[in-house]
């Protein structure tokens, strides 16, 4: 990912070593002392004898009058396939320690787009505060050993909200994202966030609308200028986007 060639700030460093180091602490601890949660039968962490998914039982079995967004269930299934090929199933700690590693480096992940949003948005200060706010909440490493859909979704709105953040549409500067690869990375991460879940595609929608609103009042007031091909691109962007989040919520 792109946001990968930025330096680490000094703002996530320590927030990234404590995140990391709970993350090892109760990945190694619930191996043999899964935490009990609101269900009677699952658990979370990777000795769960059943990982507590949240709607583990929807994601998990089919039902031909309910049907969800296709990609958690289809990595949940990628995920028991392969742990199928070592003679286990979805209740295996195989199969807990990938769908928590998944979770948890999306947790990581998060950390980071969360402080370079910050830094682009409000300053350093706000990143910091916002980086430990993070790493500290419980539920940050609650869903990260769940296993469940949370994760994803957040590294979704996470990165749609750092591409924002750096767009041209709203900083003028040499570190911006230019007009076209905002709609391109906005674009990838609508499609990712409204393949999880119908709020993701509202989201994606949203999102989506406003930026077009904001570029056709900017170009209006000529705080920003395009190219007559740049801008066939970009609303041909807008309603692939568009459609792609508006097929997914009435799919589900």
């Amino acid at each position: 990912m792109f946001f990968f060639r930025e330096k680490l700030t000094e703002t996530i460093k320590l927030p990234l070593f404590f995140l990391i180091s709970c993350l090892i602490i109760f990945f190694i601890y619930t191996f043999t002392n899964p935490i009990p949660t609101d269900s009677f039968i699952s658990s979370v962490g990777t000795g769960a004898k059943i990982l507590d998914l949240g709607d583990r039982s929807f994601y998990l079995e089919y039902d031909s009058n309910l049907r969800g967004s296709f990609l958690y269930p289809s990595i949940l299934k990628i995920i028991t396939i392969f742990t199928e090929n070592f003679n286990l199933g979805n209740t295996s700690k195989l199969w807990n320690i990938i769908a928590i590693s998944l979770t948890s480096s999306f947790s990581i992940l998060n950390l980071f787009l969360i402080d370079k949003s910050c830094w682009n948005i409000f300053g350093s200060k706000v990143a910091k505060i916002t980086n430990w706010l993070y790493v500290i909440c419980p539920y940050t490493i609650f869903y990260s050993i769940s296993g469940g859909l949370t994760m994803y979704l957040m590294l979704g709105t996470s990165l749609l909200t750092y591409v924002i953040s750096r767009s041209s549409i709203f900083n003028n500067n040499y570190q911006s994202i230019g007009l076209v690869k905002t709609y391109i990375y906005t674009l990838f991460c609508a499609i990712y966030i409204s393949s999880l879940r119908p709020t993701g595609a509202i989201f994606g929608i949203s999102v989506i609308t406003i930026l077009l609103i904001t570029t056709i009042i900017k170009l209006k007031s000529k705080k920003l200028s395009v190219s007559r091909k740049d801008l066939i691109k970009i609303i041909c962007i807008f309603f692939i986007t568009l459609f792609f989040c508006i097929y997914q919520l009435l799919s589900v």
